[in-house]
């Protein structure tokens, strides 16, 4: 699809969602030039760095094979607690080394998914 659009479309982007299910890279597929891969680690533990914590060594790894095959890649990172908009999301301390795991391994592009349910947000 993405090489059909580049034909008519040369400046065109076509997004893909990396999530749950989706977010191991494939094995043999490369993305194009023009695909850019949203990767959205909404199953890691917040509560320690994406980049060293032990529980999310299965989301780094996928991280660095994605930043591999990937020349548009970007972050969809969560920065609100969903299950409580007033308490802060544990991912506090973390933010500053994780946007330095994203940037090691070459995203351009990072969303913050922040809280739009309540007015403290």
């Amino acid at each position: 699809m993405a090489e059909e659009i580049e034909k008519h479309y040369p400046d065109f982007l076509v997004e893909t969602l990396s999530y749950s299910g989706t977010q191991k890279p494939p094995k043999v597929t490369k993305a194009r030039g023009n695909v850019v891969v949203r990767l959205c680690g909404i199953q890691c533990d917040f509560g320690q760095p994406l980049g060293s914590g032990e529980r999310n060594r299965d989301f780094r790894k996928d991280l660095e094979a994605w930043s591999a095959i990937s020349p548009q890649l970007f972050i969809w990172n969560y920065v609100a607690n969903f299950s409580n908009y007033l308490l802060p999301h544990p991912n506090l301390h973390a933010q500053a080394d994780d946007i330095r795991t994203f940037v090691a391994n070459k995203t351009i592009g990072l969303f913050e998914q922040g809280d739009s349910g309540s007015t403290c947000g």
